[in-house]
């Protein structure tokens, strides 16, 4: 019988800096089924007002603000893929941000998991490129 060991010896420091952020916000999604609406359109529009308040930790300033956001989720393909695209708007004192982005979510796993792709423009037409993959058991 063999034996076997591993030795994991440490590289370096990793360090986290402390959480100096916190934000809390109320926003409710209405959605409308578009599908009684317009033949062959199928899928859902959402419409997401919210209010927020935010306080950075360092400077101890806090500032509230509103925003919306405004999405369309298309009806889910045979092969359990789906699409979306949304707009998000926010609004403070100093503060305005705007961002697009576009989803394709597809069924991985036979079922036991999720693989999303987006593309977005943030405010300034900063491009954000996101791949995730969600896993249930």
């Amino acid at each position: 019988m063999r034996k076997l060991s591993v030795r994991i010896s440490p590289l370096g420091d990793f360090e986290i800096d402390p959480a100096n952020y916190a934000r809390g916000f109320i926003e409710l999604e209405l959605e409308r089924d578009m599908s009684d609406l317009a033949s062959g359109l199928s899928g859902t529009l959402s419409v997401t007002p919210s209010v927020f308040c935010e306080v950075d930790g360092t400077s101890r300033e806090n500032e509230c603000g509103y925003g919306a956001s405004l999405g369309y989720t298309g009806a889910t393909l045979g092969d359990g893929s789906s699409w979306s695209i949304a707009v998000d708007y926010e609004q403070t004192a100093s503060v305005t941000s705007t961002s697009a982005r576009a989803d394709y979510t597809r069924s991985i796993m036979k079922g036991a998991g999720v693989s999303r792709s987006s593309l977005g423009l943030a405010s300034g037409g900063t491009p954000q490129v996101e791949q995730s993959f969600e896993f249930s058991w």
